[in-house]
């Protein structure tokens, strides 16, 4: 659910987003654009090698008719194309050694080619996901719940866990001898020296020449051998003996819940959760009821995504503001998404849990005061049976939600009215 900053889309090619807009880079050292007089071409290199490969992407000839070709030096450009993620204003950079070029006619030229139109087409598309795939990560969050884990199954797998060890192997290869190495170099020294004369004083005194440097290099790998495997023996004795002490720690903590266990369950749950938008949750454990207790500060409609964009037929990306309407809309689906997706994750840290409260607000200016404060928009009791016969990942969040105990006042124009959330009591 993270939106990277950077995307890359081919070898070569980035999507860079900045405050600015969106660019598309072409032309890292070892495989850069080139236009000359010839055309267009592909240079790709092994930077400080020398060797490179040159293929012509399309045919740009300025020559004149009728005339012969001149000796020009090819020229080498690079590109960047910049689209504004706000409006969908198109931008064609060229530059020759660090320096815009200005000249219409080269600019044009680059814009004609049939590589640089295909990136285009490629950045527009890229925009667009990257615009709609901020609403539709937020008015789907739900479909992310994971099923609820069977606490039986679970349990078995821990206590097995919990109950194995590991005994470090011994390292069962022998030391080297300079007995061994001596015989190794005698063997050696029968197929490689064979004179005429004086063949076993020669072998003998190359086995005397070799015997104590080839002893000690196979001493030392012998020993960083053993180094290595002790290393990997122990490694795997402390995940192993790790995760014995972490089951042991799980089982208690699912067959003797505490407000506090279930509380450090939850919060490693919502730690890992980014969106796109703010958000804060705070949450009360009443481990006696059974139940979670989550009060979730909303993002603001305002901080809501606001654009929408779509590929024209001619090609051109067009990103127009959401309507009040469809934005309204959008709201609504998600953060009524949200309270399923979160419902999700407070069932999933102790089978001891069988109610989860989620009351939620957002900062609204009161007509009556004109002051800015907390204002909860909707309050759901989710109860496990009833839960549990969902498919969540397929629900209407907004008719979902009357299933179970809630409150909710929704008008026509999807707007949310105030409500007074539901008392801890309620279950």
């Amino acid at each position: 659910m993270r939106f990277q900053r950077k995307i890359r889309i081919a070898k070569g090619v980035h999507l860079n987003m900045s405050k600015s807009g969106l660019g598309l880079s072409m032309g890292p050292r070892g495989a850069k654009i080139s236009v000359g007089p010839k055309g267009v071409y592909s240079n790709v290199g092994i930077p400080g090698t020398g060797i490179s490969k040159r293929t012509k992407l399309s045919n740009l000839s300025t020559t004149p008719r009728n005339t012969l070709p001149s000796i020009q030096q090819e020229r080498e450009y690079n590109v960047d194309i910049l689209i504004d993620d706000e409006t969908g204003e198109e931008q064609v950079l060229v530059y020759e050694n660090s320096q815009e070029v200005t000249d219409l006619s080269i600019i044009r030229k680059i814009t004609r080619d049939q590589v640089i139109k295909d990136r285009i087409a490629a950045l527009r598309e890229k925009t667009r996901t990257y615009i709609e795939d901020k609403v539709t990560v937020l008015t789907t969050l739900h479909t992310l719940s994971e099923d609820l884990p069977s606490w039986e199954s679970y349990l078995t797998q821990l206590k097995q866990q919990s109950t194995q060890s590991y005994h470090k192997e011994l390292f069962s290869v022998t030391q080297p001898t300079r007995q061994e190495i001596s015989m190794q170099l005698e063997e050696i020294a029968k197929k490689t020296i064979t004179p005429l004369f004086g063949k076993k004083k020669k072998q003998r005194a190359y086995v005397d020449e070799h015997l104590e440097g080839t002893y000690q290099k196979a001493l030392k790998q012998w020993t960083q051998q053993k180094e290595e495997f002790n290393q990997q023996e122990s490694e795997k004795k402390l995940a192993i003996d790790t995760q014995r002490a972490l089951s042991a720690k799980l089982i208690t903590s699912i067959e003797q819940p505490s407000n506090e266990s279930i509380t450090e369950a939850l919060e490693a749950q919502f730690e890992h959760v980014v969106l796109p938008v703010e958000f804060f949750v705070a949450c009360e454990v009443d481990q006696k009821e059974g139940t979670i207790y989550l009060d979730l500060d909303l993002p603001e409609i305002e901080d809501f995504p606001q654009k929408r964009a779509s590929i024209l037929a001619s090609g051109k990306l067009s990103i127009k503001n959401r309507s009040a309407k469809q934005l309204r809309s959008d709201y609504l689906m998600s953060v009524t998404s949200m309270a399923f997706y979160f419902a999700s994750l407070s069932f999933s840290v102790s089978p001891a849990i069988e109610h989860v409260v989620i009351s939620a607000f957002t900062q609204r200016r009161n007509k009556a005061t004109g002051n800015i404060e907390d204002q909860y928009i909707y309050s759901v009791h989710y109860d496990i049976d009833t839960y549990k016969e969902l498919n969540v990942k397929y629900i209407d969040p907004v008719e979902a939600m009357k299933l179970f105990e809630h409150r909710i006042d929704v008008r026509a124009n999807n707007d949310m009215k105030v409500i007074t959330p539901l008392a801890k009591n309620t279950t």
